[in-house]
């Protein structure tokens, strides 16, 4: 059974059971609900039997979970229906993107069961401890410090009476101060630096926490620091050897001038990107970058159409803003426009059209469909774009 965390009363996600701790300072506090008479609650109002919990302001959640417990779920007498365990939940007040609010923890899940017979409880129990990691940088103390935690059940069976009630029942949170080194950190994590922590906050905690090496947060980002960042923040696997060609590697790309055609040869290329959608995977490819300094969208057109020897493939790849550093791991997830087969183009060529967003940089690979490669040329131009017209009316006729 997967535990669920719910906001407002809609599920957002099913977690696992366990996640590893994040880096930096945390702290554990641990709410008893033994005894307590579980009812009906919206979070409209704070539940019955809540508790407020004294933390420090501002701290980032680091996980929530339950201690090993059992609960009698009831049907009541005069109840159409029995309570569910999927109906009980533990909840605490965070603030998130919307503000101020209460997730809750369903232990049970889905699990829609619960007594057989009208004036009967069923038991509901854990053996051990489940632990619900939570996103970094998602959820904090408010500014007061408060922390409200209750149990709580999502149906009101409208007897009046409690829908479940908790044997023996705990609840903990933990909080965490993020490292300093991560705390407005510049460069890729896949970068050699002499400078502390990186610039994607989720990565540079696995890199400093319990699975890593605080060093990396508080010296140097060194090589050990890279390796650890491949190992545990699942970032594309990119290597580029013995380049044949200038533009062979992501990293060494060609900038393109606008309106300009290049010749290019795959044969002794690396195949250094992810594999492509629109081409069975890929093949070797070499690069070209694409920069838009205006600051208004242009319209991107590359083509080989009819200059290529082979069955060609073009994929595109947002690399953020002008001038940011280019990282071959992080072009996995990144391809915004692929074309194979262009329309009206011989030989399978490829035509490849697509907006680009102000201010923003775009690797262009020059690739082939399944492993194939050969020689050509590619143009790459693009052009502002123009507004559509609006359609013309006449709402006020003269006399004529």
């Amino acid at each position: 059974m997967q535990p669920q965390l719910i906001r407002s009363g809609a599920v957002v996600a099913a977690l696992v059971l366990a996640g590893a701790a994040q880096a930096g300072d945390t702290n554990r506090y641990e709410v008893n609900f033994d005894g307590l008479e579980i009812f009906f609650s919206d979070f409209v109002s704070d539940p019955v039997g809540t508790q407020v919990i004294t933390a420090e302001p501002g701290r980032y959640f680091d996980q929530a979970g339950l201690d090993p417990f059992s609960i009698s779920v009831c049907w009541n007498v005069g109840a159409q229906y029995t309570g569910w365990r999927s109906e009980v939940v533990f909840a605490f007040t965070a603030t998130g993107s919307a503000g101020d609010e209460w997730l809750s923890i369903a232990p049970y899940g889905d699990d829609d069961t619960g007594a057989g017979v009208e004036g009967t409880c069923v038991p509901m129990v854990s053996a051990g401890e489940i632990v619900v990691p939570l996103d970094p940088f998602t959820y904090s103390v408010d500014s007061t410090g408060d922390v409200r935690v209750a149990m709580a059940a999502t149906w009101d069976d409208g007897t009046g009476f409690y829908h479940s009630r908790a044997e023996t029942a705990g609840f903990f949170f933990v909080l965490f101060e993020p490292p300093a080194g991560c705390d407005g950190a510049i460069g890729a994590c896949t970068e050699v630096k002499k400078t502390p922590g990186c610039d994607d906050a989720d990565c540079c905690y696995l890199v400093c926490g319990t699975s890593g090496d605080p060093f990396c947060c508080e010296f140097d980002w060194d090589s050990s620091c890279v390796s650890l960042a491949l190992q545990l923040c699942d970032y594309f696997p990119y290597s580029c050897d013995a380049p044949a060609y200038t533009n062979d590697c992501a990293t060494n790309p060609i900038v393109a001038d606008n309106g300009v055609s290049y010749a290019f040869d795959t044969p002794l290329a690396n195949f250094d990107g992810p594999p492509i959608g629109c081409a069975n995977g890929g093949a070797a490819n070499v690069w070209y970058l694409v920069e838009n300094n205006e600051d208004r969208e242009q319209l991107l057109t590359a083509t080989t159409c009819g200059t290529a020897n082979y069955d060609t493939a073009l994929a595109l790849y947002d690399m953020g803003e002008v001038g940011s550093s280019i990282s071959g791991y992080a072009l996995e997830g990144t391809e915004v426009a692929c074309n194979d087969d262009g329309p009206g183009c011989p030989d399978f060529s490829s035509t490849l059209v697509h907006t680009l967003l102000a201010g923003r940089q775009y690797l262009l690979g020059v690739s082939g469909y399944e492993l194939g490669v050969g020689t050509g040329t590619v143009t790459i131009g693009w052009e502002e774009i123009v507004p559509p017209i609006a359609p013309m009316s006449c709402t006020n006729p003269g006399p004529d």
